[in-house]
């Protein structure tokens, strides 16, 4: 069967036997498209959880409008890994917070009967992803690893200005060897933000 140009308006779904496309209208803002009778469930349910998920998409853009992510910005992938379970965290409390709000976390529809509340398994969902996001950075290292790359940079930084400070003091006429010169150097590196007492 051929379709026109509202192709992407129809079910994606396809049969068993034949493995013809269905050739039913699709319901609005289900992804991938499905009919009524390939999602599985009614269009009422279907489009309440695409409004709460909407609703909850808004809501975390509204708390989150203030963090500037600029993907090119940074290129460390250690830092990515570890901002992306912060951000699986945030939702996760965003949906928390939302559930929170409902008065019941069921509902009765006449249709349906008794249906669970889109907003609990958007939580459910996030709870998950974010206890699975938690323990691959738990089994892959990720956080030893930022921290034994930030130490060896520490490491570098310090070695450098060991070696930079006394040459430059020499330049200056200045002998890093006394125990003014020295107090300098280290009453100065002390005002700097993130440095340590390296003199």
């Amino acid at each position: 069967m051929t379709f026109g140009p509202d192709d992407d308006a129809r079910c994606t779904a396809r049969s068993k036997q034949t493995w013809e496309r269905c050739s039913a209208w699709a319901i609005k803002s289900t992804n991938p498209p499905r009919c009524r009778h390939h999602a599985g469930r009614k269009s009422a349910v279907i489009k309440a959880e695409i409004r709460a998920e909407r609703h909850l998409q808004l809501a975390y853009d509204r708390a989150h409008a203030h963090h500037n992510l600029d993907p090119s910005s940074d290129e460390n992938t250690l830092d990515d890994l570890l901002r992306i379970k912060n951000d699986a965290l945030r939702w996760h409390a965003t949906c928390k917070a939302l559930l929170g709000e409902l008065r019941e976390v069921r509902y009765k529809s006449r249709s349906s009967g008794e249906q669970l509340r889109a907003e609990v398994a958007l939580w459910e969902r996030s709870l998950d992803r974010a206890a699975r996001i938690c323990a691959d950075l738990v089994r892959l290292g990720i956080e030893d690893r930022i921290a034994r790359v930030t130490q060896a940079q520490t490491e570098q930084m310090a070695a450098m200005l060991s070696q930079l400070i006394p040459s430059i003091l020499a330049r200056g006429g200045l002998d890093y060897g006394t125990d003014t010169v020295r107090l300098w150097v280290i009453d100065a590196m002390a005002e700097l933000p993130g440095v340590s007492d390296t003199a």
